[in-house]
């Protein structure tokens, strides 16, 4: 019995270890994080994600009422979530990375924007760019924002 008991713990560590994730992480040298930020222009390059569960929160000056967005990513496991909200505190956007897409937020009030960056347990690469864009822009362009909860 004990034998059995002995080979039953050893066949249950062996598949726990061959289940288990890498190590959450949070962003660091090794992703060698770039942002560009200048009026009218921000993007975020992210490499070597590993399991990257992190944030990044980046105040943007847009003189426009509108941006459009540039998503260049691969994010093959995980998330990557991209948030813009406007001088008015406005949710304008709300997207996952993505590969080759690219969009526009809804129009908002010019200003200092908030752009988010979320990563829920990203592997891949992050490239996505804001530049202001006026006028009305297309609207075939604007993703649905996600649902939002009733105050």
């Amino acid at each position: 019995m004990n034998r059995m008991v002995f080979g039953g713990l050893v066949l249950l560590t062996a598949a726990c270890a061959g289940c288990a994730d890498t190590i959450i992480k949070t962003l660091g040298t090794e992703n060698e994080v770039a942002i560009d930020n200048t009026p009218g222009a921000l993007r975020l390059q992210v490499s070597g994600m590993d399991n990257v569960h992190d944030e990044i929160v980046a105040d943007w000056e847009n003189p426009e009422g509108r941006a459009s967005i540039a998503h260049r990513s691969f994010v093959h496991h995980g998330q990557v979530v991209v948030t813009v909200i406007d001088a008015a505190g406005v949710m304008l956007y709300s997207t996952p990375a993505e590969y080759q897409l690219d969009n526009q937020t809804q129009g908002g009030e010019p200003g200092t924007w908030l752009v988010r960056f979320e990563f829920f347990g990203a592997r891949g690469r992050v490239d996505v760019s804001l530049t202001a864009l006026a006028g009305e822009g297309d609207p075939d362009m604007v993703p649905p924002l996600p649902p939002q909860p009733s105050p």
